[in-house]
């Protein structure tokens, strides 16, 4: 299938905000031990959060990617950054109204971060 208008915007401003430095470079390695870990520019979050039932403090990772970089991403997949790995939570979805493109060029994924050694 032949790249779309989306498709090639995407392309040209994921390299733009590469160039600005607002994304990082993740290691995908696929729960599919058939396919090949592969690197992926994305934008990386790590938002604090307080649960106001409980008032405990959490952490949410999620990444923000063009769909057309990984397109075959799923729940379970393994994805690390900075030496640190976490797992894609639930299959990666566009953004409530349509933030990151309502046609599906931008994908969200929420991750979960494996436990180390240290304790994290």
């Amino acid at each position: 299938m032949p790249p779309t208008f989306s498709d090639d915007f995407a392309a040209a401003f994921a390299d733009a905000a590469d160039d600005a430095g607002f994304l990082v470079v993740a290691i995908v390695r696929p729960k599919d031990c058939a396919a090949r870990p592969f690197e992926l520019a994305c934008a990386f979050e790590q938002p604090d959060r307080v649960d106001m039932l409980t008032g405990r403090q959490s952490k949410d990772y999620e990444i923000e990617f063009a769909h057309v970089d990984a397109p075959d991403m799923v729940e379970g997949d393994e994805v690390e950054i900075d030496e640190v790995v976490y797992t894609v939570r639930r299959p990666p979805f566009v953004h409530d109204g349509g933030v990151g493109g309502i046609d599906g060029t931008y994908r969200r994924a929420v991750l979960t971060r494996r436990a180390d050694d240290c304790g994290a």
